[in-house]
């Protein structure tokens, strides 16, 4: 069975695409103007370079001016973003970072410096409305069902990123690892907070699936722990989330039936 031949015009579509992403190693196509495929090519860097020089602004600043455009031809030359959204563009340049870079003059921290920035994008675009969500603000957070804000990302990094910068560039990472917990409050401002293993923990758990007070919470901490005093326990609980609701990372509690 034949194949249908691809249009010329295609061709030519795919040839000037591959000659943009990698001009140096690619013959131009012939139908082009030449002046025209500079404007375009020189077009492609720019505008790529102020995106992400924008969503990513601690990594440009720690690779500096030459390395970080290294950085970006090379990703318009290797990377193929699997998505169209704009919007998510910010996570095909970690991916490139996670997956397709290779340069041992990186430093260790590099991805998770990107994905630290990025966690400002993933929260700012969520589509979560908190308004309309039912909630007793002042609700008992230990008898009440605790109501995590839905915008919120918990990150366990190897590297305390959120410190990283000209001053301080871990070469390697602490023995401790750094949790963060990145959320919307409700004036859609980005927020983050630096948390205890204890507290990533609590909110893993308020996470889970179905409806646990948060004493419940505390007392399923406390059997997988084991060995711990049960009292004192929910005492650091109850601190753990009356900070957490105070910095809106807590919504409230579920409304009572």
């Amino acid at each position: 069975m034949s194949q249908t031949p691809v249009p010329p015009f295609i061709l030519l579509q795919q040839s000037f695409a591959e000659y943009l992403r990698d001009p140096e190693n690619t013959i131009a196509p012939n139908d082009v103007d030449s002046r025209g495929l500079s404007i375009y090519r020189n077009a492609i860097i720019a505008n790529t370079e102020k995106f992400f020089g924008d969503n990513f602004p601690k990594v440009k600043e720690l690779l500096g001016d030459d390395n970080w455009m290294t950085t970006v031809r090379d990703y318009v030359r290797r990377h193929r973003p699997e998505t169209p959204l704009f919007v998510e563009l910010p996570g095909e340049f970690v991916n490139y970072l996670d997956s397709s870079r290779d340069d041992a003059n990186d430093p260790p921290f590099l991805y998770e410096l990107a994905h630290f920035e990025l966690l400002e994008n993933l929260v700012l675009t969520d589509e979560a409305n908190l308004a309309a969500i039912p909630v007793e603000e002042n609700g008992d957070l230990l008898k009440g069902v605790p109501i995590v804000n839905p915008t919120s990302q918990l990150v366990r990094y190897a590297f305390p990123v959120h410190k990283i910068d000209r001053a301080y560039q871990a070469i390697q990472p602490p023995a401790d690892p750094t949790f963060i917990l990145a959320f919307r409050d409700r004036v859609n401002e980005f927020k983050f907070l630096e948390i205890s293993i204890a507290t990533a923990r609590v909110v893993e758990m308020l996470n889970d699936p179905g409806s646990q007070s948060g004493e419940s919470v505390m007392r399923g901490l406390a059997s997988k722990l084991g060995n711990v005093d049960i009292d004192r326990l929910i005492d650091q609980g109850t601190e753990i989330l009356t900070t957490l609701r105070m910095c809106g990372a807590i919504l409230g509690t579920r409304p009572e039936l």
